[in-house]
């Protein structure tokens, strides 16, 4: 990746750790990454944390499931946080706020995990 010039990449969380996160530094490389991953502390260039927001949206859940109420469909939002606008303006982020709104809508479908 570093040979062909990449200047960020997403680390998944199931691949992140310290060491990653601190060669990438290293390699001056910027990243996308999801809140609460191993090694996000010692990020030097974060173009952008994907928060889920659960803290707020776990409440009704829980009220339900206390309750023996069927969930029915649940929808956990997903926000970008920690954006650095110097280099994802405003533009790029109206673009993701309109994927994430397709994604969730069902618009795009997304893989299953590993695939």
């Amino acid at each position: 990746m570093l040979s062909q010039e990449v200047k960020t990449v997403f680390v998944q969380p199931e691949a992140s750790s310290p060491e990653l996160i601190s060669a990438l530094n290293a390699k001056g490389i910027a990243i996308i990454a999801v809140e609460g991953q191993s090694g996000l502390d010692l990020a030097e260039n974060v173009l952008g944390v994907l928060s889920s927001g659960l803290v707020a949206d776990i409440s009704p859940i829980v009220e339900r499931i206390l309750a023996h109420e069927p969930l029915g469909v649940i929808k956990i939002g997903l926000e970008l946080t920690r954006i650095d606008e110097s280099k994802l303006g405003a533009g790029k982020q109206i673009l993701f706020e309109r994927y994430k709104e397709d994604l969730l809508n069902g618009d795009i479908k997304a893989l299953p995990y590993g695939q």
